[in-house]
């Protein structure tokens, strides 16, 4: 959060010399054993989309496209399946379906890269088929 805060005006600067660019923002949601706990920890998930607008706002007329991007899965990678498997044991690794793979996710990041100013996303959520809403 911090950081989206403090760098939000570097960044407006260096990217308004040069009248365009991209601000690809992100997060996850936190992994379904601790959902429980997701109460507490709201206040900070409603401030993150709020700068990231405040951002899109300030930046969008100057060429600048700001997107806030929501993972609501693990990515497919081996820290995260060793992760898994501790947690929940081998049985958790059965379902393929229940995280994306990483082309998956770079997928989605580029389709946001390459959208025309004329269409521009600001917040797109991304979850594999098997994960719970």
């Amino acid at each position: 959060m911090l950081g989206r805060l403090s760098c939000g005006p570097r960044i407006g600067a260096a990217d308004g010399a040069a009248r365009q660019g991209q601000h690809l923002l992100h997060r996850r949601h936190r992994e379904p054993a601790r959902r429980q706990r997701i109460c507490r920890l709201r206040q900070r998930q409603i401030r993150a989309p709020r700068v990231a607008q405040s951002m899109a706002r300030e930046l969008g007329p100057k060429n600048i496209h700001v997107a806030h991007l929501i993972i609501d899965s693990g990515v497919d990678t081996a820290w995260v399946r060793e992760r898994r498997e501790q947690l929940w044991g081998k049985e958790a690794l059965n379902n393929p379906d229940l995280l994306m793979p990483p082309a998956s996710v770079a997928a989605s990041y580029w389709q946001l890269y390459q959208q025309p100013r004329s269409a521009w996303t600001f917040e797109l959520e991304i979850r594999p088929f098997a994960e719970k809403w």
